[in-house]
């Protein structure tokens, strides 16, 4: 069975122009308040394979500007030729002033389409799985956990797994100081249906 047209994108792969929260949705030092999680509503229309920004709009804030910028990333979508209404989860902190999330030390997305599930694959299962994840002083990620599955275990755990495993990052920085850092990330599987 053949499958060239799935689609595994990772944060840094669709957005990784788009803000200086490309690889992470949300990202804080270790020691302030948690992100918190919300709602958006977003409309959409996809090909089943991606979810642009120029595709998909917030139709209902959750309060926080920057939060709302994660709506589309976060969505759990499907191909739809006529505008879909849905809720997104998203997380609003309070970033401290000089604060720089975690940086991507190689250059190119965690995740390829070589981490697909193959079971995912066979039964079809698509979503878009949201991660938090410590990253430490070292860079190291470490105490990765779902924060919105995907709706499929299979997803969800290798989302997570090839995150804690595989990521190399330049730890967060206030000031120029590193500092551990709470993260949340990404990753969207999906094939098109």
């Amino acid at each position: 069975m053949q499958f060239a047209s799935v689609v595994c994108l990772a944060a840094a792969a669709l957005h990784a122009i788009e803000d200086q929260y490309s690889m992470f949705l949300v990202s804080v030092p270790a020691g302030v308040a948690e992100p918190k999680e919300a709602q958006a509503e977003v409309k959409f229309v996809s090909n089943g394979y991606i979810l642009g920004p120029t595709n998909c709009v917030v139709t209902k804030t959750s309060g926080s500007a920057l939060a709302d910028k994660q709506a589309c990333k976060t969505v759990i979508f499907r191909a739809a030729s006529k505008p879909v209404v849905s809720k997104a989860p998203v997380w609003i902190a309070d970033v401290p002033e000089g604060f720089v999330p975690p940086q991507s030390l190689s250059g190119k997305p965690p995740i390829s389409t070589d981490d697909y599930p193959s079971t995912s694959l066979v039964n079809g299962e698509q979503g878009t799985v949201v991660v938090r994840l410590i990253v430490g002083v070292n860079g190291k990620p470490r105490d990765c956990t779902i924060a919105a599955t995907s709706g499929y275990q299979a997803l969800d755990n290798a989302a997570k797994w090839k995150l804690c495993r595989s990521l190399k990052l330049r730890s967060a920085m206030i000031n120029g100081v590193p500092v551990e850092s709470i993260n949340f990330t990404q990753v969207a599987f999906y094939q098109g249906n």
